[in-house]
Order: structure tokens, then sequence, then C-alpha cells
């Protein structure tokens, strides 16, 4: 499929999913409305520009990642499984906040330890998977860039 066709694709499945989260406190009651739309129109002007921008955060990506690569494997994928498990954290802890009105501090206060040490395990084990799944996808992607980067200076 060609590249042109892949972003129409992309950009259709963006608008599905953003339509199904403006429409989704009509479903479900939420804490925070007002702070709920505002990350949603923030992240939807975000999507849009980085939509907007593709070929140059291709490149940027592309710069970033041929210096990361000389690092090795291994510190590559235990960097990213540790931002993945920081991703996931605060992507949970900030829609309790904003749907259900719960801090940080209350969660993790209300939390008992035998809930505690198998989520640490899991999470550890869920970054761990994400860590390689993000190397691999990090030298298809290297290797996509390079060639249409190859194709360009021909």
């Amino acid at each position: 499929m060609p590249l042109h066709e892949l972003k129409k694709e992309r950009n259709i499945i963006t608008i599905i999913i953003f339509l199904i989260l403006l429409t989704l406190p009509l479903e479900f009651e939420i804490y925070h409305m007002e702070l709920y739309y505002i990350v949603i129109i923030a992240i939807m002007l975000l999507a849009i520009y980085r939509s907007l921008k593709m070929d140059s955060y291709e490149m940027k990506f592309y710069w970033k990642w041929e210096k990361k690569r000389k690092k090795g494997r291994f510190i590559n994928i235990l960097f990213e499984g540790i931002k993945s498990i920081c991703n996931i954290v605060i992507v949970v802890l900030v829609i309790q906040f904003i749907a259900e009105g719960r801090t940080p501090i209350y969660i993790i206060s209300h939390l008992p330890i035998n809930t505690i040490i198998p989520l640490v395990i899991f999470l550890t084990i869920l970054g761990a998977i994400c860590g390689v799944l993000a190397w691999r996808d990090n030298e298809r992607r290297y290797e996509r860039v390079s060639s249409s980067t190859e194709e360009k200076v021909l």
C-alpha cells in the first residue's frame, strides 16, 4: 500500500477515535468534564499538527535513532520499556483523576500490598515486552526512512 494511502487511512481512523472520545461523556459520567474536553482537544490539535509535519518528524526520528542505536540493543530496550511503563502509569492516573476524581495519592493509599506486588511484576513484564516491540518498530521505521532517503538522493 502506498504511503499516502496509509496516511489517509490513519487520518480517517484518528477522526473516528476523536469523535468517539468527544461523545463518550454523553454515555458515561465524567468527574472533571471541562478538563476532559481540554485534554481531548489538546491531543486532537497535537495529532493534527503532527500529521501535517510527518515528514520532518520522520527525519528527526532518523537522526535521533541513528545515534541511539549505537548505544546497543539492551540499553534501548531497557529505556523504551521504562518509558512505556511510565507512560502507562501516567495515562492511568490522569484518566482516574479526570473520570473518577481520584488523585494518585488516593489510588496508591487504597491499594493493598497483595495487589501492588503483582502489579509491579505485571508492569515489569509489560515494560520488557513493550521495550522489545519498540526496538523492533524503531528499527523497521529507521530502515523505511533510510531507504526513502536514499531514493530521494538517487
